[in-house]
């Protein structure tokens, strides 16, 4: 019997630099190439501040927002160490922060893996302190797309709203999505409407425990669908 292949913090490296390069980031090294944005792992001990402040500390990926600002990311391999990744990030970006040449302003912690998904929590300094970063008061789910941090630093404001919509982006994602739908043998009569139960589902606060098993997850999807529904009418 072949040995079960171990999830690894390798898949939210690739993870992490294929989607920052989808949200229009250039994710080459900026010590190599003057345009880059992208540090990863040991690449941002190549900066001489971010080097002081780090010494050999390394976070899974340093974005340069600017000359001065940073995002740092950290990674984990599952789900449950999501709070502690976003902690790690915390923890460098505090370090960084005690130079008066450079700061790091926003932060991310990645937990997952290619097989159960990845989960991600982003915060925004202001005034000291690290914040949510929301749209449309909804926490971000997602890494932040390259437009919406310039829009975050600029008005030094982590809510955002009426998050414009990148076309290309958008269709590439649709395209995916129905290609899973497809695998699953979801008929394409029926596709709008299973989109349309999952966005249901996700309405409320507190999203569905996706680390449940399928049969579980499916009535919780369903039931959750069914309350929203219900409470407007439209049961």
């Amino acid at each position: 019997m072949m040995a079960r292949v171990k999830n690894t913090e390798v898949d939210a490296y690739i993870f992490i630099k294929e989607n920052l390069k989808q949200l229009g980031w250039d994710t080459r090294n900026p010590s190599r190439n003057p345009s880059g944005e992208v540090y990863t792992q040991n690449e941002c001990l190549n900066h001489d501040e971010i080097k002081k402040q780090l010494g050999t500390k390394k976070p899974e990926n340093v974005i340069k927002l600017s000359e001065t600002l940073f995002w740092i990311i950290e990674a984990k391999r599952d789900h449950k160490n999501l709070d502690q990744a976003l902690f790690e990030a915390e923890d460098y970006a505090k370090l960084i922060n005690e130079s008066s040449i450079i700061k790091a302003v926003i932060i991310s912690g990645v937990a997952g893996n290619q097989t159960d998904s990845f989960l991600i929590k982003s915060r925004y300094l202001k005034n000291g302190i690290f914040v949510p970063i929301t749209i449309n008061d909804k926490d971000i789910s997602s890494l932040i797309p390259k437009e919406i941090a310039k829009s975050i630093i600029d008005s030094n404001n982590p809510s955002i709203k009426d998050l414009p919509v990148n076309e290309s982006l958008f269709l590439s994602k649709a395209e995916k999505i129905n290609q899973f739908l497809h695998i699953g043998a979801i008929n394409k009569n029926d596709r709008a409407r299973v989109m349309a139960a999952l966005l249901l589902s996700l309405i409320d606060e507190v999203p569905p425990n996706i680390d449940s098993p399928p049969s579980i997850l499916i009535e919780e999807i369903n039931s959750r669908a069914n309350r929203v529904l219900r409470q407007h009418g439209k049961s």
